[in-house]
C-alpha cells in the first residue's frame, strides 16, 4: 500500500495488526516512516538510518542492515562514526567479528 501511495490505508492496516496483537518489526516501521518522510518533502538523514539500522541489528535482520548501509551510500551520505559504532557493536553481538573488524578498518581508514 505504501508503495502505491495509499498511506492512509497503510496506516489503517497498520492500527488494525496493532489492535490483534501483531507485533511490528523495524522493518515495518521502516517503511512508514520513510513513505511518509517522502510524502512530506522530508530526506532521511544519517541519524534516521542510524536509528532504523540499530532497530534491524537487535532483531537480527543482518541482511536488511546491509541493506540499508549499501541505500545509504547510493543516497550519496557517508556513515558516521556513530552508524559505525552500530554495526561493529552488532555485528559482533551476533557473532560476526570478521565483519566488525572490517568495518572498523573501513572507520578507520575513512577517518
Amino acid at each position: 500500500m505504501c508503495k502505491e501511495r495509499k498511506l492512509e490505508e497503510a496506516s489503517g492496516l497498520f492500527d488494525k495488526m496493532l489492535e490483534i496483537g501483531l507485533v511490528s518489526t523495524a522493518v515495518t516501521f521502516n517503511t512508514l516512516i520513510d513513505d511518509e518522510m517522502v510524502k512530506k518533502g522530508v530526506l532521511p538523514t544519517v541519524s534516521t538510518y542510524n536509528l532504523l539500522i540499530h532497530a534491524l541489528l537487535m532483531e537480527g535482520k543482518m541482511v536488511e542492515v546491509d541493506d540499508m548501509v549499501k541505500e545509504i551510500k547510493d543516497k550519496g551520505m557517508d556513515p558516521d562514526a556513530i552508524t559505525y559504532n552500530i554495526l561493529i557493536n552488532g555485528y559482533c553481538r551476533s557473532g560476526i567479528a570478521k565483519k566488525a573488524f572490517s568495518l572498523r578498518d573501513e572507520m578507520l581508514s575513512n577517518g
